[in-house]
């Protein structure tokens, strides 16, 4: 719960319009401080793009240790 404080305490000195969490605690804790946000779906992340452009190297490049 601690943490939780300073984290909207943080978001808030600094002006943030929202923080992104999954942390039901976060939520409840920031309810008429600060938006809480859902993260976006894992196909919008930089990851998910980047495994949809192919991996490194092919199957069979590289020998088993």
């Amino acid at each position: 719960m601690k943490v939780d404080h300073m984290i909207i305490a943080t978001a808030i000195v600094n002006n943030a319009n929202a923080l992104y969490s999954t942390d039901n605690g976060l939520k409840a804790f920031s309810h008429g401080y600060i938006d809480i946000r859902d993260l976006p779906p894992l196909k919008n992340t930089i990851y998910s793009q980047l495994k949809q452009q192919g991996d490194l190297f092919e199957k069979g490049d590289v020998e088993p240790l």
